[in-house]
């Protein structure tokens, strides 16, 4: 699953949330566009460009296109 979030004005209580929802296995992998990491004695957030195709094997091939 892809998902943006926007802003970063987000509480411990959401950061910690997100930590561990991430360290979750799953089937369907997560494409976050940010990573959440522990440091000292709290949680950080830090902006996170993923390219989908190359982490992935989704069986597809992705072509993101614009009209002209």
């Amino acid at each position: 699953m892809s998902f943006k979030v926007f802003g970063n004005n987000f509480g411990q209580e959401c950061l910690k949330l997100f930590y561990e929802l991430f360290q979750t296995g799953r089937e369907n992998p997560w494409f976050p566009d940010f990573v959440v990491y522990w440091v000292d004695d709290h949680f950080e957030m830090a902006y996170l460009e993923t390219n989908i195709e190359s982490e992935s094997d989704l069986g597809f091939d992705i072509h993101v296109g614009g009209q002209n």
